[in-house]
């Protein structure tokens, strides 16, 4: 669902804003004023596009095209759909309460997001830990030296912007070629250790149908995972009812375990990711003196913050 919504194309969702206001204007038109018919055509475009717009996370600029599209479709039918008859009680009525449906569905089906995302250029060496994975085993992120590695931070019972984010690398494995995803590895690492246990990872990587051997999900002690979020600075704190708040982020880190670049944004699209990657995978590591340049740099820094 998430990769539906973030693959609709604004000149699709601008159609369909035209034709609804075209319909439900011409209903308008034939309706005697201030019925039932009347305010009931009027209301079910407008919720309509509002739901739209959240739907499919429009900007300001994508939400001025949206109003123009509907404008438009009015206009449209005020020129060219007047005289049509009235319709009936019967067809008003299924075409307001299934307009409305639309928009229930649009509503509920994602939460609202913005479409901006920021892309930061890291090129340091990703903090190093030692986790476990969704079958209880030690993971370190050198276990995946030579492979792209994407990661994020999510937990199993989320049901805000964690699918999202799961969606969203879902969609990127599957731009990627057979190639591409024989050199890249995804990580997700949960911020509720208490109730993401390996053995609940290893469930929910079932129930998601994830691929295992290009999948790891990560969980650990508090201490552990609050080490590697503040490492590569994710802010968690709890929420209401339970749930957690963090930021949305997807790492990219090359093959000789250098964060080349991170996408923070849950509404960062699939293909910008998928990009990185390729990018990643075409030019290879980095010139040997550059990434020596770089562990010494990390090492001073962390020295340096030890030192009173």
């Amino acid at each position: 669902m998430t990769e539906f919504f973030q693959s609709v194309s604004m000149p699709l969702v601008g159609f369909a804003a035209f034709v609804v206001s075209a319909i439900f204007a011409a209903f308008r038109l034939s309706a005697p004023g201030k019925s039932h018919c009347w305010y009931g055509c009027l209301a079910a475009p407008v919720v309509f596009l509002l739901a739209l717009r959240k739907a499919v996370a429009l900007a300001f600029p994508g939400a001025i095209v949206l109003i123009l599209a509907g404008v438009a479709g009015e206009c449209l039918a005020l020129v060219t759909l007047r005289g049509w008859p009235q319709p009936s009680g019967t067809r008003w009525r299924t075409a307001v309460y299934g307009t409305l449906a639309a928009a229930i569905f649009f509503l509920i089906a994602m939460p609202a997001h913005s479409q901006d995302f920021n892309r930061l250029e890291i090129n340091a060496p990703a903090p190093s830990f030692t986790l476990k994975d969704q079958n209880g085993r030690d993971t370190r992120l050198t276990d995946f030296q030579g492979k792209v590695v994407v990661a994020t931070f999510f937990y199993s019972t989320c049901i805000d912007v964690c699918p999202i984010l799961l969606g969203t690398l879902e969609a990127v494995e599957e731009r990627l070629t057979k190639e591409e995803r024989a050199n890249v590895h995804f990580v997700a690492v949960t911020v509720d250790p208490s109730r993401d246990t390996s053995e609940r990872l290893k469930t929910f990587l079932a129930e998601r149908g994830l691929n295992a051997s290009n999948w790891t999900l990560l969980t650990g002690s508090i201490l552990d995972l609050t080490r590697m979020a503040n490492a590569f600075e994710i802010v968690v704190r709890p929420g209401a009812g339970g749930d957690f708040v963090h930021n949305s982020v997807f790492i990219v880190i090359d093959p000789d375990g250098i964060d080349r670049v991170e996408l923070h944004g849950a509404a960062t699209p699939a293909t910008a990711i998928a990009d990185e990657v390729r990018q990643v995978l075409q030019a290879g590591s980095l010139p040997a003196k550059t990434r020596v340049l770089m562990w010494l740099d990390a090492l001073l820094s962390r020295l340096s913050g030890r030192l009173p």
